[in-house]
């Protein structure tokens, strides 16, 4: 291949003068050369253009694998003999052949083109010849006004007489009308042949979204049939997908994600790809999309945490904290920093978190013992979800509580320990004055333990103000660790003085507590060191209620002046032990949520235990309103049992001898009903007003006693619960109103808490469970999976599904494990 340049481009001088030879001839040129090439390369033309036609009508997918390869070949081989073809000589015109057709075209004769590049070769000193000259390249300029370039003629139709080029460019005509949609997956099909053989079975597409374990939401099923509405899904959920039928390797993309499915047996294929961005999940199979869904992905918001109420002081010095909490998914741990102005040191206390989107939650901590007690500090809560987010609410001032002490010597102890917090600069000073207390033996009963806690803290206080060679920043860190010590030894030493035997099994149980909450908050915790501390625990449980039992025998006056029980809140051994057992059972199966939720209960359990009663008349049990209460929540319970009994009568059918059951019913329905009236009386002398829900409830019980005359007790069920439910409320009010006029129990914007064997009532949800928050501690009503049931409950429905996708299992089994899977 080659052209001949020579002459193609004139001096820039003469291009002005030369009207023609620029542009005309450059467009002579291409069309010269289309007539030279078009002829040589028409076949290859032709057989691409038959290519894509046939591509893309998608024919090739069609046909076998061998015949497929063969067509592709038997294409590749043709196209590549037309090239071959038409680059053998081949030539491209030269500039002189783009004029000399320039001129042809142009019906010029005399070649001006050619003369005006011409120059004279004799005669350039004559006059005459050189006027001649001029004149006539004169002539020649003036006939190159009327150049014209012209259409290319190819003469194609010498070389195909049939028109079978017109064939090829029908036919991929066609291919463009029929795929102008997916032109790119119909030319990936036609270089993937099928090896198969066979025809190629259904598809079928199944896919199951597993939420996050912490955001509580069951598994999602999508199939096929899916209405197109986008999916939505949290963050970080796993797609299990299940591909069957077609031919080849599926492909599941989303986003920047792609993943190959891998085999699950001959004609299964399985995938699990986890979600992180929203977009278009897309199946495909040999360059076919088989399944598209929208998914959206719903980021996982930061949890959120406010004061409830500001911080209080209960009357055993504890501070309580009430805070409300709330994530998109779910609150695992709530807790509170403690800071003082002017102290770096900040105070992190863990809170208890029952579980939920949104939260209500309160903290009660003994700070009595902290060098801060009597002091202002700042706090505020923090929360954090399970992808560790924070939230964080405002901060609240309030002044610390501070242990009141009846001894002197126990106070002038304390007195020196808080000097140590507000003017440390003081050390001297406290030594001095230890010194003096540590030798009035006779003020603390000769008792060898405080003289030698007071000895050891001068002694520690004045080594660690020693300087001994060091710095000023070493002593200074020498002095304040040596405070802190001290303190320690300053407030046992206090307690021990002012309280007796209790105090070191009080402080032990507050310890463990603490450790245990501590533990259940971290994800690295074992299952020993659990083990170990629950140990702990109930042998210090066993030795503070022994404890507390000797002091009541030794002082039971006095006793039961400084820690008089409320009944309503009464602890006994038999609640400890039930309640460590089933802390036990919590840490065998797995479940630490529980676990903690069960220590926060204990906690409560052991305030309540210490509660002061509210008055005299609240603990007399001849007191006419708990006479009252008593008798409303025995009727209340005998109503709920006849009420059982209607409802199985009435679920086991009719038979010759229910007569007699049905009168006996009827009469104890009666006398129910009559005692109600009653109560209402005694009721209405007491406060002068009866609650309407009483007499609506009488009305009830009436129909019920018809009801149950006439032998229908199925029907008498219905009147039955509208009575308890009516009852239940009356309760309520009652309480509330027995409480005003007699001065115990729940009185106004106060819950009724009441027998605790009850079924019905406020603290009651209509099945006849606790609900939270209700009550002195959880009684385990309802029975809630555990963590290790859960994770094995999970454990089942993946292997549910991936048994569904296989294939070779009988078809009874697989459409039982359908209907499960369908079912949950």
């Amino acid at each position: 291949m080659g052209a001949s340049d020579k002459g193609w481009k004139r001096p820039a001088e003469n291009a002005e003068r030369e009207p023609g030879y620029g542009f005309r001839t450059a467009l002579s040129w291409l069309a010269l050369a289309w007539e030279r090439l078009w002829p040589r390369f028409w076949t290859a033309a032709a057989v691409a253009f038959l290519f894509a036609g046939i591509v893309l009508l998608d024919v090739l997918p069609l046909l076998p694998g061998w015949l497929h390869v063969a067509v592709l070949a038997a294409f590749g081989l043709g196209f590549c003999l037309a090239l071959v073809h038409g680059f053998r000589r081949l030539r491209l015109p030269g500039a002189w052949a783009a004029r000399r057709r320039l001129e042809r075209t142009s019906g010029l004769a005399h070649r001006p083109l050619t003369t005006t590049r011409d120059r004279l070769a004799v005669g350039s000193g004559d006059a005459f010849s050189e006027a001649l000259w001029r004149r006539h390249r004169e002539r020649a300029r003036a006939a190159l006004e009327h150049l014209r370039v012209g259409p290319p003629r190819p003469r194609i139709a010498r070389r195909d007489p049939f028109a079978l080029r017109g064939l090829a460019v029908i036919l991929l005509a066609l291919g463009l009308t029929a795929g102008w949609n997916d032109p790119a997956d119909r030319f990936a099909r036609a270089f993937l042949p099928d090896f198969e053989g066979g025809v190629a079975a259904p598809v079928t597409v199944e896919a199951w979204v597993t939420p996050p374990g912490y955001t509580g939401r069951q598994p999602r099923m999508i199939t096929q049939a899916h209405d197109g509405k986008p999916i939505v899904v949290p963050m970080h959920s796993k797609l299990l997908l299940q591909f069957r039928g077609g031919k080849g390797r599926p492909a599941m993309t989303l986003g920047r994600q792609r993943l190959a499915l891998q085999p699950l047996d001959r004609a299964g294929w399985q995938g699990e790809m986890q979600l992180e961005e929203s977009g278009d999940l897309v199946v495909r199979q040999r360059a076919r999309n088989a399944v598209q869904w929208k998914i959206s992905v719903t980021p996982d918001l930061p949890p959120t945490v406010a004061w409830a109420e500001d911080p209080e002081v209960t009357r055993r010095q504890n501070i309580r904290l009430d805070y409300k909490a709330g994530d998109d998914h779910g609150v695992i741990k709530v807790r509170v920093y403690i800071a003082r102005a002017g102290e770096t040191d900040v105070m992190a206390i863990e809170a208890p978190v029952a579980g939920g989107k949104k939260v209500a939650g309160r903290l009660y901590k003994d700070l009595t013992p902290h060098r801060w007690a009597g002091l202002d500090v700042s706090m505020l809560f923090e929360t954090e979800d399970d992808l560790g987010q924070r939230g964080r609410s405002k901060f609240r001032d309030m002044t610390l509580p501070e242990r009141i002490f009846r001894h002197p010597v126990a106070r002038a102890i304390i007195a020196q320990r808080k000097i140590l917090t507000l003017e440390p600069e003081k050390l001297d000073q406290v030594v001095m004055v230890l010194g003096h207390i540590a030798d009035q033996r006779s003020e603390f009963n000769n008792d060898p333990v405080v003289y030698l806690a007071l000895r050891a803290a001068q002694s520690r206080l004045i080594l660690g103000s020693r300087h001994d060679g060091r710095d000023d920043t070493a002593i200074a860190q020498s002095r304040a660790a040596a405070i802190r010590s001290v303190q320690a030894i300053l407030w046992e030493t206090a307690l021990r003085i002012d309280k007796g035997e209790t105090v070191a099994s009080e402080r032990e149980l507050a310890r463990i507590h603490e450790k245990l909450m501590e533990l259940l908050s971290r994800r690295d915790i074992r299952d020993e060191e659990l083990k170990r501390l629950l140990d702990e625990l109930r042998r210090s449980m066993k030795e503070y209620m022994d404890a507390l039992r000797r002091e009541a025998e030794r002082n039971p006056g006095q006793f039961s002046q400084q820690f008089p029980v409320n009944p309503d809140r009464r602890l006994t051994e038999q609640d400890v032990k039930r309640m460590l057992e089933s802390m036990r059972d919590m840490l065998r199966d797995g479940d630490k949520d529980a676990l903690r939720r069960m220590l926060s209960q204990l906690r409560e359990m052991m305030q309540n235990l210490r509660s002061g009663q509210q008055n005299r008349q609240h603990a007399d049990p001849n007191n006419p309103a708990r006479l009252m209460l008593r008798d409303l929540n025995n009727l209340i319970r005998r109503q709920q049992q006849l009420m059982d009994e209607s409802f199985r009568r009435g679920q086991e059918g009719r038979n010759g001898g229910e007569r007699e059951a049905d009168r006996d019913a009827a009469r104890r329905q009666g006398e129910l009903r009559r005692q109600l009236g009653d109560l209402m009386r005694r009721l209405g002398e007491m406060t002068g007003k009866v609650p309407e829900n009483f007499g609506k409830a009488e009305g009830e019980m009436r129909r019920a006693e018809r009801d149950l005359g006439r032998g229908r007790p199925g029907r008498a069920v219905g009147p039955q619960g509208r009575a308890l439910r009516e009852l239940s409320r009356g309760m309520s009010q009652a309480m509330r109103r027995l409480g005003r006029q007699f001065g115990f129990g729940p009185g106004r914007g106060q819950r009724y808490r009441g027998d605790r064997n009850r079924r019905y009532g406020p603290d009651r949800d209509p099945l006849g469970r606790r609900m939270d928050g209700m009550g002195s501690y959880d009684q385990n009503d309802v029975k809630v999976p555990t963590e290790a049931e859960r994770k094995r409950a999970s454990e089942i429905l993946r292997e549910l599904r991936k048994r569904s996708g296989e294939s070779g299992r009988p078809k009874l089994e697989r459409d039982y494990i359908e209907r499960l899977l369908k079912r949950f």
